[in-house]
């Protein structure tokens, strides 16, 4: 009888459990689904991968009446699921060649052994001549994540650019999406729904109407590198908002923030110096509030500091290694002398100011030649009415102003600098922001314009956005023009834009497979045809 009652007794506290435990797995139903629609769509391994980076992405999310976590996990995961697609090309299938992947593979064996060199048949019209030897001017970072996969799967010899490409955006996203909840978190101005809008618009500014959508789109040599120096370069924005909000934790987000500078640095010079310079001043600033407020031990500060930066020493240092080893010189980063194809005329150097005025026109101007009566309607242009084109190597690649396939970088930066926050605020915000100016600078500078050098707007751009998301929904008059509807309006063109001229770069530039670009051909033509009333043609 004593049994008994004990075994009636228990009968309620288990039915509480299980209830409790289907109360816990109750949300994850939708998930589930979602997974399984993912999979039907794509394939089982992009659904696994879409739900895992959005579960990621949501890990450790601490967010005051921000949106519920099924529909911000629904959302993730599409955006996720797309990414691969746009990787992929629509066919899901990761072991294809893209052009001169291989180079970052051969690149990694000649590191196992010490030496920068790549196969000439490798690199192919990239190669650089130093000493005897073929190296290239690209960042070593995408070889020194294929060096133990290919230890691993040495058949599969080349095949790794769009994996790696997948993950670069994965991680941007996630980056992009830890800022969001950041600054939204400290935002006391807007409701749960406007959080939510702002919280989604972003993460549709960055990966459907950036740069960031044209360089997903083929992973090959000339992309994967940026791709890399972008990721670490956001992450890097999000760690030194995290250096900025002088809580416990800021010492951990000087340490990763310094990690992020490293990786960048590797990738694409251009994206690490700025780093590096954000690096110093915030490790500094770090060291005298813990010393003056805190009242530290100048010794363990110092320590502490030094010991966070050892990530950036050593990247500086591998860095100097490689520079040695491709051209003979620590501090020789893109010799143009190792070059064997055509030059600038009048200025013999990668990185010049006199360039500045006409890349600033070249990048940023509007002309008529950049719209269509016919599909896709945006189009990119060559840069040929540009003042001084003897400063540029070749002028015959295809540019699109960011201004029109990317506004919501114009009211991100405009929202920034205008919506009030504390005071002194503003200035740090700006001050810290002139490294990510000078990166913008610098690119401008180049020898060589390309539309994918404007994803080095992109950190100084999510600088702003990040401010702006802070401080949405202050003020009144003119600065309505930065609510949140605004800048949602403004993402939902920006997407339209950005991947509307997508596929009309896709059918002119010769890295993509012939077959490839016929193939969105006829699509342009069977539209136009369609909006005619007339047949397409065929084929």
């Amino acid at each position: 009888m004593e049994f008994l009652g004990k075994s009636q007794s228990a009968q309620p506290s288990r039915r509480r459990a299980i209830e409790a435990l289907g109360r816990h797995l109750k949300p994850l139903a939708p998930c589930l689904g979602v997974g399984l629609v993912l999979a039907w769509i794509t394939t089982p391994s992009v659904a696994l991968a879409a739900c895992a980076g959005a579960a990621l992405m949501l890990a450790h999310a601490r967010w005051r009446e921000g949106p519920s976590g099924v529909p911000t996990f629904v959302v993730l995961a599409c955006l996720v699921a797309f990414q691969a697609w746009l990787v992929t090309r629509g066919t899901f299938a990761w072991d294809v060649r893209e052009a001169l992947g291989s180079a970052y593979d051969s690149l990694a064996r000649s590191l196992r052994l010490g030496s920068a060199e790549v196969r000439p048949e490798d690199i192919q019209i990239e190669a650089w001549r130093s000493g005897g030897r073929t190296v290239m001017y690209f960042g070593p970072f995408p070889a020194l994540l294929r060096v133990l996969p290919d230890l691993l799967a040495p058949s599969a010899y080349g095949l790794w650019s769009r994996a790696s490409g997948f993950l670069a955006l994965l991680l941007c996203l996630w980056a992009v999406a830890a800022i969001c909840r950041r600054q939204l978190a400290a935002n006391e101005r807007l409701d749960a729904r406007g959080r939510s809008v702002l919280f989604f618009a972003s993460l549709a500014a960055l990966g459907l109407g950036s740069p960031l959508v044209l360089l997903g789109s083929l992973a090959n040599l000339y992309h994967e590198a940026i791709l890399w120096g972008l990721c670490a370069a956001l992450w890097g924005v999000s760690f030194a908002l995290g250096v900025l909000r002088d809580d416990a934790g800021a010492w951990r987000s000087l340490a990763l923030l310094s990690a992020a500078t490293g990786v960048a640095f590797l990738s694409r010079v251009t994206f690490g110096l700025p780093l590096y310079v954000l690096t110093v001043g915030l490790a500094l600033r770090f060291l005298v509030l813990q010393v003056r407020r805190e009242q530290q031990p100048l010794s363990r500060v110092v320590g502490r500091v030094a010991l966070a930066l050892l990530p950036t020493l050593a990247a500086g240092l591998f860095s100097l290694w490689y520079n040695h080893a491709r051209f003979g010189s620590p501090l020789a980063f893109a010799p143009l002398d190792a070059y064997g194809g055509p030059k600038p005329q009048g200025v013999d150097s990668a990185f010049h100011w006199s360039r500045i005025p006409s890349g600033a026109w070249a990048y940023f101007r509007i002309s008529l030649e950049h719209f269509s009566a016919q599909a896709p309607f945006l189009r990119f242009a060559r840069p040929l009415m540009i003042p001084r084109p003897e400063l540029y190597r070749d002028l015959t690649t295809l540019i699109i102003s960011p201004l029109l396939v990317s506004p919501w970088l114009v009211l991100g930066l405009a929202g920034g600098l205008a919506l009030r926050g504390r005071p002194g605020e503003r200035q740090l915000l700006v001050l810290c922001a002139l490294p990510f100016a000078a990166q913008c600078v610098l690119i401008l500078s180049y020898y060589w314009l390309a539309y994918r050098f404007t994803a080095e707007f992109l950190p100084l751009g999510v600088w702003f956005l990040a401010a702006y998301l802070r401080h949405a929904g202050a003020g009144s008059g003119a600065s309505r023009l930065l609510s949140p509807r605004a800048f949602t309006l403004v993402v939902a063109l920006s997407a339209v834009a950005t991947l509307t001229s997508l596929f009309h770069f896709q059918s002119l530039w010769w890295a993509y497979p012939a077959e490839y670009r016929q193939q969105v051909s006829r699509t342009f033509e069977a539209v136009d045809a369609y909006l005619r009333g007339t047949d397409p043609p065929p084929g």
